[in-house]
Order: C-alpha cells, then structure tokens, then sequence
C-alpha cells in the first residue's frame, strides 16, 4: 500500500499477473478504498470460478482481471457503453445507404487485416462513453491505410465534440460520425485534436485536418452474417454493434465469446460499437468474428475479442454494421 501524501489520497496498486503492467487507483477516503478492493476480491473469485468452468470444457471463452476489477456492474456500465438510443437521422432515412454485397470468388475460410498491417493500434477510450468515435476512427484509418499506404492517426475527440448527431461521452454511432466527416469535409489528426476524456466545445479548423478523404458509407443488411463475411474480406474492417452489458464480456481474456443471455437482451438493444476486422474457426471448431476494441491493450486478448459467428447474430454482433467508403487523396 502507498500513501500519495500530496494529494491526502491513498493509492492502491492492482497487480495483474497475466501482464507486467501495473494499474494505480487513487481513491477519496479509506472506506472507499476498502470497498473497492472487496469489489476487486468479489469480482476475483467471479473469474475464477468462471474459469474453472472453462478448464472443464463447459464454457467456450476465458476471463482475466482487468482495470474494470474495483468496478460494480452498473458503474462498469455507465463508464463504457452507451445510452441506447434509436438509429438514423432526424429524417428517418439511414445514415448510410444500405448495400448488398455479391461476392464472386470463395471466401476464406479465416481472414485477420491485422496480417497486412492494415489495423492501426488498439486505443483506449477511458471513461468516456466514446466507442463509437473510436470505432468509426479505426475504421477511416484501415480503410485510408488500405488506399494509401499511409498511416495516419485520427482524432477521437474531433468526433466527440463536433459531431452534433451524436452525444459525445454519452454515446453515439458510428454510421453518425462517417457522415459527420463526409459533411464536415474531412477529419483532424489526433496530434492536432487529442482525446482528453470528456466532452468539450468543437475546435475543428480546416487546418488541423488529417487527409483522409471519406465521400460516402455503407451500411450492411442487418442481421445477415454472411454479409459481414463478405465486407470484411472484399471491402475492409467494418464497424459493428453489439449488446455488451455483462460481467462476462467486461472481463474477457481469451476464447471464443458466446453467452447465452445476449439471446434474452431487450429486443434491439446495442449498447458498444467496435470494429470487425476478421473471422475464422478455432481449434475447437467455433465460428468467430475477430474484433477490435477500445478499451486499451491490456483488456481481452491485447485489445481485441472473438466472438461467436454462425449463431443468429450473437449478441446483435451483424445488426447494425457500417464501412466508409474512403478515396485516394492522389486521385
């Protein structure tokens, strides 16, 4: 235990064995601080019971401690997921056209845009209810990698507080920000325009913007897995939705996810958005989608997750899923 005197604030470090990292929590007062590590111990031996079950074959996914471990479940809730809200613009027309694909060739049997260096780093949206932003930024950055060859990084924040369709650290979608930056003629870097956490006034200047170039977005038929399939190996990484409210998915570490209380979740509710950029089979013969998060490295499997293809859009995973369409600045 260390006593940060300065602040009259007591620090408790939360190791986690599955990694060298080190999370320091800074708490108000010793009651408070004796709560949050009994939520840390409960939440503990949740895991491990939870992996013993694992250990035996009779679950399909593994968890691990985390950052979240001194949270309770509502807390962990109004931290990281969205307020649901109803899809599409004021008018009621979608935000991005929807398409149907065709494929003309066999698809792969597996597919990870991370082996062509096509995904950019795994990036961590704290405590603002920013996974929207932060999917729809990893998207514009593999798609504009995948025409360019150029790596950029985009600001999360520009989205956050420009984009006047969605609400900033309290949720949004990322069809909404694919629009906003088509309308707004572009999008800053993330060096010009960084995250700080929290919603603030719009700064965008044409001057702090990235050359992205993005002139429309697509949005896939909902529900259908197997167009998912096709957009991810035929057109890039695409952006999914998906109901995340469970202690389960909070502490995932490895495995194919799949829980049985998505099926029960309120009719279309979505509460996280992510970023798609694979899919394969595991060794145990489980169909997964291979997705990108924004909850930093050292949450799930360095930043990303499986989870569950081939089961009626498992936890609405292939129902609302979106992709820019990004241009060449060279054409």
């Amino acid at each position: 235990m260390q006593e940060d005197c300065k602040r009259g604030k007591r620090k408790v470090e939360i190791g986690f064995p599955e990694v060298e990292e080190r999370y320091s929590k800074t708490y108000e007062n010793e009651n408070e601080e004796n709560f949050r590590m009994q939520v840390y111990i409960n939440n503990s031996i949740y895991i491990n019971e939870h992996n013993e079950r694992y250990a035996k074959g009779q679950v399909s996914f593994e968890l691990g401690m985390n950052h979240f471990g001194d949270l309770l479940p509502h807390e962990f809730k109004q931290r990281m997921l969205i307020n649901f809200k109803s899809k599409g613009s004021i008018s009621g027309k979608p935000v991005c056209a929807s398409i149907i694909l065709n494929s003309t060739t066999d698809l792969s049997k597996e597919w990870d845009w991370r082996d062509t260096k096509v995904v950019s780093p795994v990036k961590n949206q704290k405590g603002c209810q920013s996974c929207w932003a932060f999917a729809a930024v990893a998207a514009l950055e593999s798609h504009h990698y995948m025409k360019t060859k150029e790596r950029v990084f985009l600001s999360e924040q520009n989205l956050v507080d420009c984009d006047n369709k969605s609400d900033g650290c309290k949720g949004g979608w990322a069809d909404e920000a694919f629009r906003y930056v088509i309308n707004n003629g572009g999008i800053a870097t993330e060096n010009n325009y960084p995250f700080e956490e929290t919603d603030g006034l719009c700064r965008y200047k044409s001057e702090l913007s990235s050359s992205v170039k993005v002139s429309d977005c697509r949005n896939l038929q909902p529900k259908d897995e197997q167009q998912l399939k096709i957009a991810i190996e035929t057109v890039g990484p695409v952006t999914v939705a998906m109901y995340a409210t469970n202690s389960f998915f909070r502490f995932y570490k490895s495995g194919v996810y799949y829980n049985k209380n998505c099926d029960r979740r309120p009719k279309g509710l979505l509460n996280h958005e992510a970023l798609a950029v694979g899919f394969g089979t595991s060794d145990k013969g489980e169909d997964y989608w291979l997705v990108k998060n924004s909850w930093g490295y050292y949450w799930g499997d360095k930043g990303y997750f499986k989870i569950a293809r081939n089961r009626k859009s498992h936890c609405g995973i292939a129902d609302d899923s979106n992709y820019p369409i990004v241009e060449d600045y060279n054409e």
